[in-house]
Order: C-alpha cells, then structure tokens, then sequence
C-alpha cells in the first residue's frame, strides 16, 4: 500500500446502521458495513447497477448534520447486491455520538492536514487550530477556559492580582498575559509555559462532552498568535480520558466485554507515540499480552476500577492498545513490552538528532531493507521484528516534536514509513525471495 492510500481515521465495523445515497432525485437505501469520518464502505442491493467508480452520490444519515456528498473509489459487485466504498467529499464533520474526538484527532495528525477543528455542544463552542497535522492553539468561548481564569482557579495569581490585569487589558487592549508579565505577576518564561497550558486545558476539556458536532475545515490559520505549540494527539487524548470522573460513563464509552483480550497493537506508529502517563498506569500495560481477559486485568491491577478502565480505554483510544478479534498469528503480536513502549529515547541535542535524520533520510534508499533495519542478510525472523521495533521507535515523528522546522517532519514520515515498508517485506518469506533476488540483479 502506498503512502499516500493509507486509511489515516479508523474504520468501525456497524451493524444494520443504514444510509440514503441519491443521485438527482433518485434515492436508494443502503446498509454501513463500516464508517469512519472520511469514509465509508456499504452494501446496496436496489438497483445496485446504477452505480460505479467515480459516480457522485449524495449521504444522508438520517441527521441533518451528517448530510454530506461522497464519491465511489471502488466497488465489487456480487450475487446479493454491490459493495461500494466511499470516500466523503467536504469538510470532515459529524456528531460526536457517532465518532470518536481520539480518532478525530489521531486521523488529522497521521494525514498532516492544516486547518481548524471547531467542536459546538449547546452554547460552548471551542476551536482546535492544526499545522501540517500538529495541534499548535486553541480557542473557546467559555468564561472557565480564559487564560486569566485558569490561572487563577490553579492558584497561579490570586484574585487582586487577576482584577488588575482585567483592568489592564481593558485599557490597553493587550493581552492578559502579556498585561500580567507587564505588572510582574508573571515572567516572560513563565508566560510561554501558561499559553501552552491554557492551550492544552482547552482542548483537553473537549472529552467531556457528550453530546455535540465537530468540522474540520482545511485552510491556512491566522497568523496573530505568537506563541503556538506543537501537542501530542496521543498525550492529549490520554489526558482527556483521564480526567472523565464517572464509572457509568467509562463503561459506557469503553464497550467492552468481561473476556476480552487486550494486545498491543503490531503497528510501531502506534506503539512509540509520546504519552506522559504515571507509573501506575504503565504497569498495566504488563498484562497486555493477547491472553488476559479485562476481568483479569481488573483483579490484578492495584488501581481502583474508574482507574484501571479509564487507563485501558486512553490507550485503546490512543491505538497504543487493541482488542483480540478471531485468531491471530503470533507474527501479528508485538514482540515488546510496556516496559520498552515507555522507556524514553536517548537524550541527544536537537543538532545531534538533525544530523542523524539527515544522514539517514540522505542514503536510506540505497542502504536498502537490510541497511535501513541494521540487519544482515541470513537474519532470522525474530531478529528483524527486533531490528523493527528498535528503529521505527528511534524515527517514531511523534517523539521529535521539539525539532522546529517542518523540512525534517517530513524527512522522518518518508524514513518512517520506509522501515515499515522493509519489516513488511522481510518478513514475509516470499516478498522477502523476490527482494533479495532483485537486490542481487541489481549487484
């Protein structure tokens, strides 16, 4: 699978959700098969040759929001009707009871897009601004989410000293912050860490919601803000999960029955991302091995019950995690621990790091699979899935998030996806025999 052709937003299997497609004023019913917020794959058995590659055809999802247009990019017909997917045209959008904020936010990182989330839920209304898939400010309308207001509530300024940077930027029409580093209730280093504290706090907030819609429009930002940050989705998302505080509603979002099995996810993408999780939390990703049930987990596990689900659900959420379905290969289960998912790289200056990318990102197609994987031809299975895991960790693009320039993100997506492209090869037996024989045509 190209670059380009990878599904960036998960797609959720449904059962008996239906949709209306129309074209002109003809209207056809149609069964989801799955559905993400980008695309969605059905099966149509009414006048199902009507359809086919490249039609435009009209969604409705019986909600009004959700009324969208989509093309068809593929479709294969069969003797009970037509599969068909689809692939939505427009602004990401969609209500938040039918898609998940984690996958939202994951999807537009992983596809690099830039542009603004904006959430509404009743009168709150916030807004995530994105550049090249990196969540760099936020906004809302909310009086709690002010960045005096925060401050306050945590103990940063007092009340005498929140008043009088009110009064200071009602008649200056500066800033907040910049009025409170200006009266010497906050220093200037303090000031950076405080936006991006505010910034973090807004968009955290948004897993508390319920009930609500989201759109995602594509386009240049504005350019006033001068501090901007550049977040981890998977952080972001942990936190937010985090902070829910009912048992009800944990269960509820988690959906997940007592026996099932709990793994890592195969995909390092997932593994390595950059997630500040405690101590206690870490240590339940030790029962992550494809064989304990969650009933299990929460027997051995010494956090209380919100605790231990909220957990399971943040790294599920994250993709950190994944749910056993049928079964699977032990070639398909991450040979690593959590242990080694968390343990932080080595610290290296940030000239030393560009340097590395830049060696490597110079010569990885001609050092080739073996080159790039620092293996030896002869290598063994397990050996590769090693090599794998050690070098797709070291060029994860979510743990260089301090590196400034966009030139060197995009410098570690192409090694990235190259490292993942040589373990898939080698480790198949037979892709692995065409390589090396074209390799050797090549000597």
């Amino acid at each position: 699978m190209a670059e380009e052709e990878k599904r960036h937003f998960t797609r959720h299997r449904k059962c008996s959700n239906k949709v209306n497609l129309s074209i002109g004023k003809k209207s056809f019913g149609a069964e989801i098969i799955d559905d993400s917020v980008e695309g969605m794959g059905i099966i149509i058995v009414e006048d199902s040759h009507t359809f086919d590659n490249g039609m435009v055809v009209g969604l409705d999802i019986n909600d009004p929001y959700e009324k969208t247009e989509g093309q068809i990019v593929w479709l294969r017909r069969l003797s009970s009707g037509t599969k068909i997917g689809i692939k939505k045209i427009g602004p990401l959008k969609g209500s938040l009871r039918n898609y998940r904020l984690a996958d939202i936010f994951l999807g537009i990182q992983r596809s690099q897009r830039t542009g603004m989330l904006e959430v509404k839920s009743g009168t709150v209304l916030k807004r995530v601004y994105v550049k090249d898939g990196d969540m760099i400010f936020s906004s809302s309308n909310q009086d709690e989410d002010r960045f005096g207001d925060i401050l306050l509530k945590e103990g940063r300024i007092n009340q005498e000293q929140y008043d009088q940077s009110v009064e200071g930027l009602k008649k200056t029409g500066k800033r907040q912050g910049t009025v409170l580093v200006e009266l010497g209730y906050l220093k200037p280093q303090e000031l950076v860490w405080a936006v991006g504290h505010q910034v973090e706090e807004i968009i955290i907030s948004l897993f508390s919601l319920e009930d609500g819609y989201f759109e995602f429009t594509e386009g240049p930002l504005p350019t006033d803000e001068v501090i901007t940050l550049k977040l981890s989705a998977a952080d972001l998302i942990y936190k937010g999960i985090k902070r829910i505080g009912e048992l009800r509603k944990v269960k509820k979002l988690l959906q997940l029955s007592d026996d099932a099995i709990l793994r890592f996810s195969p995909d390092p993408l997932n593994l390595f991302q950059s997630i500040a999780s405690d101590e206690k939390d870490k240590e339940i990703l030790f029962y992550m091995d494809g064989k304990t049930s969650l009933k299990d987990i929460l027997k051995l596990s010494s956090l209380r019950e919100i605790e231990t689900l909220k957990t399971i659900y943040a790294f599920l959420s994250a993709r950190i995690i994944e749910v056993v379905e049928g079964r699977r290969s032990s070639d398909d289960i991450a040979d690593i621990t959590g242990r080694e998912i968390f343990k932080g790289p080595e610290i290296k200056k940030s000239q030393e790091v560009i340097a590395r990318i830049e060696d490597i990102y110079s010569r990885y197609k001609s050092i080739g699979y073996y080159g790039i994987l620092g293996l030896r031809e002869n290598a063994t299975q397990d050996e590769i899935k090693a090599a794998y895991y050690k070098v797709a960790k070291e060029f994860h693009p979510d743990r260089h998030f301090y590196l400034e320039s966009n030139e060197f993100k995009a410098k570690l997506n192409k090694i990235f996806f190259f490292i993942t492209e040589a373990y898939t090869t080698l480790f198949d037996p037979e892709r692995r025999l065409d390589y090396d024989k074209a390799t050797h045509r090549q000597k």
